[in-house]
């Protein structure tokens, strides 16, 4: 009994701060719905729907701000509404400034009454740059660590490389000289082998993606994929046809596919052969 009385005391202590609390509605909506999910192009125009509405007073202003790194703080929308309106719909174009790099611009729209009350929302933009490319490589081949050939893979020149040459990287590209390696067999039993693992000592992490649809790949869509998969230096167990994300800690770099283990007699021959997507600049 004292366990329903509680109960019954807690609904009603929730109906009445419902109703103490102020009907404030303020959102804004993106027309063209695939920018607040994809990646957007540097530059384009998006055009935004406001709606706000109030029950107590009327809608007094609507501030909308953007922050990025690259720009900092800034004003996109500041309206001020001397109608007494209680309800608000409109639109309003929002051109995006250009990035030197792919970009999450931060918004947050700010409405305020005339009673005093504020409401605000955010979202997120996800901005490329204007020279974003997604570089495809069809059939990388890369060599087990005991062939004697190149067996690992820089990132920076997307080429198969020894890694032992890796600081003869050109010093453009050296900001990233990300490299990944196929790892020697450590089981003696196994000498003649290929070791299936890969690994890096240069920032490279690995995500496999079971379901990832490589054929489809988007920069969206490896950065999704990549946001929500445990990252490694090493990955184990490489077979046909698996999908591997990679990228450094946080930023996915690309996908690739592997297309074939070759694991034949000796070790001269053994080697993989994958196809790439990258939007390394």
């Amino acid at each position: 009994m004292k366990k329903q009385i509680c109960f019954i005391l807690l609904i009603a202590f929730a109906l009445v701060a419902c109703k103490q609390s102020s009907d404030l509605v303020h959102f804004i909506e993106i027309e063209d719905t695939q920018w607040q999910t994809e990646f957007i192009p540097a530059g384009k125009t998006i055009r935004m729907k406001v709606i706000a509405q109030t029950q107590n007073g009327a809608v007094a202003t609507i501030t909308t701000t953007a922050y990025d790194d690259q720009h900092g703080d800034y004003t996109i929308l500041d309206s001020t509404f001397t109608h007494g309106e209680k309800s608000l719909e409109f639109f309003y174009a929002y051109t995006l400034p250009t990035f030197m790099d792919t970009t999450v611009v931060h918004v947050t729209s700010m409405m305020q009454t005339t009673s005093g009350e504020e409401w605000r929302y955010r979202f997120n933009l996800y901005v490329l740059p204007d020279n974003a490319n997604m570089h495809t490589l069809d059939a990388v081949t890369m060599y087990s660590a005991k062939s004697g050939g190149k067996y690992g893979f820089s990132l920076a020149t997307l080429q198969p490389i020894f890694p032992d040459t890796r600081l003869n990287i050109p010093d453009s590209l050296r900001t990233d000289s990300l490299v990944f390696f196929d790892r020697i067999q450590s089981d003696s039993t196994q000498a003649d082998q290929i070791s299936c693992e890969w690994e890096s000592h240069t920032g490279v992490y690995f995500a496999r993606f079971e379901s990832f649809d490589y054929q489809e790949a988007t920069v969206a869509s490896i950065q999704r994929a990549y946001d929500i998969c445990k990252h490694d230096k090493i990955i184990q167990n490489i077979q046909n046809d698996d999908v591997i994300l990679f990228g450094t800690q946080t930023d996915a770099l690309g996908a690739l596919k592997v297309l074939f283990v070759a694991d034949e007699p000796g070790c001269e021959n053994d080697r993989y052969i994958f196809s790439m997507k990258t939007f390394l600049q």
